[in-house]
């Protein structure tokens, strides 16, 4: 219900301010008193064009207000619940048309809140109606004269409608999962068209071992001082396994201690544990000059240019990706891994042609259902007629 309308620099009128009682309310006067203009002033809050828009500011001035207070209606509830209003008592809603030199603008407020005029216009169904020579509010829209045909439907129709809503609103909600999952997919190709290029680069790495820039590094130390080390080792197998003039090789020593504590055992057998000591001695000193020069010969298939130039481009190859990348030899080959995966996956195809074909036959079914409505609906008006 309309509790009171206020009209400032709105066409011919300078300000006026009226309250309406419960009840039916009369305006009278003479021809071109401005009776109509306060309906179309009315018009003109929710959206409407009677007052044309050059017209609608006083002249001479720069702005004009338009602004009703209602009782918040029942049927309204829901759409400002919807519209994430949550207004208890009245609603104030104002129309505020600004001149600035030929430029007009409009905006709308509902209890002081920016609302779009398109809101303002759906809003203006549920607040109010009224019918003048040439105009009428609620009859131009079709909802409201399909609401009235609807009324008058059998339970069958009811029932139907019903269905209708529910199916409207499953399918806007698949609309918005399909649009959703969609998004996701087109999300996917692009990474996977980026994630290709960088797996591409991982597999021509040939990345197997998270311990390989550790085993080059040590790799290189070793032949970039191969000749040292082989020098080294074989002075040390010298002095192991090796007589000459000047001193006799440990493994010679030895070999001539045991036979002597052998010798000895025999006068006191306490002796015999130092002489196992000296054999099990002896077993780890040749083990370690037989390993020594197997190093050594090792040493010497490895003494060639080209090994110490493919470890150091290797290593090079390696620590420039983990640099790219800013991500350790380890989680290059987990990355690597997940790419293989991702690229080989489809997560979003099969659920976004789920929920295709799922749209489909609800699409098919409402459009039955539409059908078989508007047919009733047809019946429904001829009887009305």
């Amino acid at each position: 219900m309309l509790k009171k309308l206020k009209l400032k620099n709105v066409a011919l009128i300078e300000i006026i301010e009226i309250n309406f009682e419960k009840g039916l309310n009369v305006f009278t006067g003479e021809s071109g008193s401005g009776k109509s203009l306060i309906l179309d002033s009315l018009n003109s809050l929710f959206g409407g064009s009677n007052i044309p828009l050059n017209h609608l500011i006083r002249p001479g001035k720069s702005q004009c207000l338009i602004q009703g207070t209602f009782d918040i209606p029942l049927n309204s509830v829901q759409w400002l619940e919807q519209n994430g209003y949550h207004f208890k008592n009245q609603l104030k809603i104002e129309r505020l048309t600004l001149k600035n030199s030929e430029k007009i603008t409009t905006k709308y407020f509902i209890n002081d809140s920016s609302i779009s005029k398109k809101k303002i216009i759906s809003l203006g169904l549920y607040l109010l109606d009224f019918a003048g020579q040439t105009d009428t509010f609620l009859f131009k829209s079709q909802d409201y004269l399909k609401s009235i045909i609807d009324e008058l439907g059998s339970k069958e129709f009811k029932s139907i409608s019903s269905i209708i809503k529910i199916k409207s609103k499953a399918i806007t909600k698949l609309k918005k999962e399909i649009d959703i999952e969609y998004q996701k997919k087109q999300k996917q190709k692009e990474n996977i068209f980026a994630s290709e290029k960088i797996l591409q680069i991982l597999e021509e790495a040939n990345l197997n071992d998270k311990n390989e820039i550790t085993k080059l590094k040590s790799k290189q130390l070793v032949l970039a001082n191969n000749v040292e080390l082989n020098n080294s080792i074989q002075a040390v197998l010298s002095l192991l396994n090796t007589n000459n003039d000047n001193f006799s090789a440990v493994s010679a020593s030895l070999m001539e201690t045991i036979k002597i504590m052998s010798k000895i055992c025999k006068y006191d057998p306490t002796l015999g544990k130092y002489s196992d000591q000296l054999i099990h001695v002896q077993s780890q000193i040749e083990n370690i000059i037989y390993s020594l020069s197997d190093y050594c010969q090792n040493l010497e298939n490895d003494n060639d240019e080209d090994n110490l130039n493919y470890v150091q481009q290797r290593l090079f190859k390696l620590q420039n990706l983990e640099q790219t990348f800013s991500l350790e030899l380890s989680d290059l080959i987990l990355k690597r891994d997940e790419l293989r995966g991702l690229i080989n996956s489809s997560i979003y195809e099969d659920h976004l042609q789920k929920l295709q074909k799922a749209f489909v036959n609800d699409s098919e079914l409402l459009n039955d259902l539409y059908k078989k409505q508007s047919s009733l609906r047809k019946q429904i008006a001829l009887k009305l007629e």
